[in-house]
C-alpha cells in the first residue's frame, strides 16, 4: 500500500503508480520528485527520536504542535538519510555518503589512488565528471527534496495552533535548513531554480518548470533565511544538535565571505556567464558583515576551541564536539534508529574494516599538502597517516579502543593516506561496520576564527592583526615547542596564501577545500602547480591526468542532463 502524504488524495493515480512500482527516481522529473519529498521517513536519537511520519494519515498531518516537530525532524534528516522514499535516490544522499567526498576530491588534499580507483568518486577525484554523472543527479535531487520539505513546513505551520514562541523558533530552524541547502547548491551549481513555495500534488506550481535564477537572487534568498534564523533562534536549542542563533550567524558569515572573496578574485569572469556572475556583490559590505557576525560569535556565543584536535573526529567523543561545533550533521549510536553515515570509502585510515575499523583508502593527499605541515603540528600526524596492520597499537580514548595507523613517512615511498576521521575498534561497534555514528562537523569555531581573520585583513589590510586569529587556531596543535615554531614556519608575505594554507591544514576533509580554492581564485593555479614526481608523493603522478581534465567551467558542477531533458528551461553551465 502506498504511503499517504499531506495535500494529496490517497487515491491519486500518480501516488498509487509510484508507490507500487520500482521506478528509478533519476528517471522522474523534478516536479514528481518534489511530491515524493513530502513523506518524512525520519527518526534519530535526541531530536530525531520520533515516530516516522510515513505512518501518519493525511487527516493527522499538520494538525498539532507535535506534527510540526515531526515535520521539522524530516527537514533535518535530509542531511544524512541515504535514500528518499521508495528506496530511491542512489544510496548516497548528501552527507550520508556524497558531499564530504565530492567537495574535497580532485583537490590538492584528495588525489585519487590510481591502483585503487574509486568506483563512485573516481570521476570527482580525476575531475572528469560530467552532466550524466549519477552522483551529481542524486545530490541535485536531495537538495530539492529537502528544500520542498522546508517549504511545506513553512506553509503548513501557519495553520497550526501552538505556542507562538515555539512556532517562531520552528520557522527559524526551517529557514536555516533551507538556507543551508541553497547555500551548498549555489556554491556547487551557481544560479539554480529558486523555489520558495511548496509543491503539492493538488496545486499547480509553475516554479517546478522554471529556468535558473541568477546567482544574485539565490544568495540574497540564502542571506535572508540565515538572517531570519540569526534574529529568531535561541542562544542554544532545546534539542542538542539542532541549529541555534550562532549556527545561523556562522553560516551567514561564511556565505558573505564566499560572495566577497569570489567577487574580489573575479571568479567566473572569464566565462561571461551572467547567471553565475558575482559582479553584483559589494565586497566591502559583505566583509563588514562577516566581521560583525564573527565578532558577535567570538564574544557572546560561548563556543571555543576544544583542547584536543583529534577528539573532533572520533566516534566516541560526541559530547566534546558540542563545545566547538556550531552545527553538525547529527548521527545516532542506536542501531534501531539507523541514522548513521558512510565514510569507509572516504577519509579514514587504510586497513581491514572488520579487524581494525579501516577502509580501502581511495584517496591520498598530495605530497605538497603533506609538506605544508611541519612536524611540530599535531594535525599532520592525525590527518595524514599510513595503514593499519597487525602491528598497529591500540589507544584508549575515554574507555573506547582505536587502532593507531602507522605514521606517514615521506622517506619510505611517500605513500600518504588520509586518516582524519576514525572508526573505533570493530569489536566495540553495535552498528554496521561500514557506517559511522560520529557527528560530521559542518561549522566549527576554528572556521569562525579564520573567517574573522579573512574579513579583518580585507577591511584593514593589517596582516599582523589578522594573523592573531591564525595563532589561536595553531596554539592547540603545536607539540614539542612554542606556537612561534608554527608561526615562523607558516608565515607568508602574501597573507591570503597563508590563510588559505591554514584553512587546509585545519579544515581539510570537512566539505570546504574545493569551494575555498575556487572562491580565492586559486583552484587552477594550485592544481596546475602540483608535481607529478612520485618521490614527493607516491600518488602525485596522477595529477597529470587531473590537469588534463581542467577547463574554465570546472569551477561549477554541471546541471544534471536529465533535469535539462525534463525541463528545457534550464540552461547548462559553460563547458558541459
Amino acid at each position: 500500500m502506498g504511503l499517504t502524504i499531506p495535500g494529496l488524495n490517497p487515491t491519486c493515480w500518480v501516488w498509487i503508480f509510484l508507490s507500487n512500482t520500482k521506478m528509478d527516481m533519476k528517471r522522474l522529473p523534478i516536479y514528481t520528485l518534489l511530491l515524493l519529498s513530502l513523506v518524512f521517513n525520519a527518526c534519530n536519537k535526541d531530536f530525531l527520536n520520533s515516530v516516522p511520519y510515513s505512518t501518519t494519515s493525511v487527516e493527522n498531518f499538520y494538525k498539532s504542535a507535535n506534527d510540526a516537530e515531526l515535520a521539522l525532524t524530516g527537514c533535518y534528516n535530509i542531511l544524512i538519510q541515504p535514500n528518499l522514499e521508495s528506496n530511491t535516490g542512489g544510496g548516497g544522499g548528501l552527507w550520508f555518503r556524497h558531499l564530504h567526498k565530492v567537495l574535497e576530491a580532485g583537490t590538492d588534499v584528495a588525489l585519487p589512488k590510481y591502483n585503487a580507483p574509486d568506483p563512485r568518486y573516481g570521476s570527482f577525484a580525476l575531475i572528469s565528471f560530467n552532466s550524466t554523472t549519477e552522483i551529481i543527479g542524486d545530490v541535485w535531487l536531495f537538495f530539492y527534496a529537502g528544500i520542498n520539505r522546508c517549504n511545506i513546513l513553512l506553509d503548513k505551520i501557519q495553520e497550526i495552533d501552538m505556542d507562538a514562541g515555539r512556532k517562531t523558533e520552528i520557522i527559524a530552524e526551517t529557514r536555516f535548513l533551507r538556507g543551508l541547502l541553497y547555500y551548498y547548491a549555489g556554491t556547487m551549481f551557481g544560479g539554480i531554480p529558486l523555489i520558495s513555495q511548496p509543491v503539492y500534488a493538488t496545486t499547480n506550481n509553475s516554479d517546478v518548470m522554471k529556468g535558473r535564477d541568477e546567482l544574485s537572487a539565490v544568495f540574497q534568498f540564502v542571506i535572508d533565511d540565515f538572517q531570519f534564523a540569526y534574529e529568531n533562534l535561541p542562544h542554544r536549542n532545546q534539542a542538542i544538535g539542532r541549529a541555534n542563533r550562532w549556527s545561523a550567524a556562522g553560516f551567514l558569515a561564511r556565505t558573505c565571505a564566499y560572495l566577497a572573496s569570489s567577487k574580489i578574485n573575479g571568479v567566473g569572469n572569464d566565462l561571461g556567464f551572467l547567471i553565475n556572475s558575482f559582479e553584483w556583490v559589494d565586497e566591502d559590505a559583505m566583509y563588514g558583515k562577516v566581521l560583525e557576525l564573527t565578532d558577535d560569535i567570538i564574544v557572546h556565543s560561548g563556543y571555543e576551541l576544544i583542547p584536543k584536535y583529534d577528539y573532533l573526529f572520533r566516534e566516541s567523543t560526541k559530547s566534546t564536539l558540542y563545545k566547538e561545533c556550531l552545527f553538525l550533521v547529527e548521527a545516532s549510536s542506536d542501531p534501531a534508529v539507523g541514522i548513521q553515515w558512510f565514510n569507509r570509502d572516504g577519509f579514514i585510515p587504510s586497513g581491514n574494516n572488520a579487524t581494525f575499523g579501516g577502509g580501502p583508502g581511495r584517496f591520498s593527499p598530495s605530497g605538497e599538502f603533506y609538506a605544508s605541515y611541519v612536524p611540530e603540528d599535531v594535525r599532520r600526524e592525525h590527518n595524514i597517516t599510513g595503514n593499519m596492520t597487525a602491528n598497529s597499537a591500540v589507544e584508549v580514548i575515554e574507555g573506547v579502543n582505536y587502532y593507531v595507523p602507522a605514521t606517514a613517512n615521506p622517506a619510505v615511498g611517500a605513500r600518504f593516506g588520509i586518516g582524519k576521521f576514525r572508526y573505533r575498534d570493530p569489536a566495540q561497534k553495535n552498528i554496521s561496520l561500514d557506517l559511522t555514528d560520529a557527528n560530521f562537523p559542518l561549522l566549527r569555531y576554528a572556521d569562525v576564527l579564520l573567517l574573522h581573520a579573512e574579513a579583518l585583513y580585507h577591511l584593514t589590510g593589517n596582516a599582523d592583526d589578522a594573523r592573531l586569529d591564525l595563532v589561536k587556531v595553531r596554539e592547540r596543535v603545536v607539540a614539542g615547542g612554542d606556537v612561534e615554531t608554527l608561526n615562523d614556519a607558516y608565515r607568508k608575505d602574501d597573507f591570503v596564501s597563508e590563510l588559505l594554507d591554514e584553512r587546509a591544514r585545519e579544515l581539510c576533509y570537512e566539505s570546504m577545500r574545493r569551494t575555498d580554492l575556487i572562491r580565492f581564485g586559486r583552484y587552477f593555479t594550485i592544481l596546475n602547480s602540483l608535481s607529478a614526481d612520485a618521490s614527493i608523493g607516491f600518488w602525485n603522478p596522477i595529477t597529470t591526468q587531473m590537469k588534463g581534465n581542467l577547463f574554465p567551467g570546472r569551477i561549477w558542477f554541471p546541471i544534471p542532463s536529465l533535469e535539462i531533458t525534463l525541463n528545457p528551461n534550464l540552461q547548462q553551465n559553460p563547458g558541459y
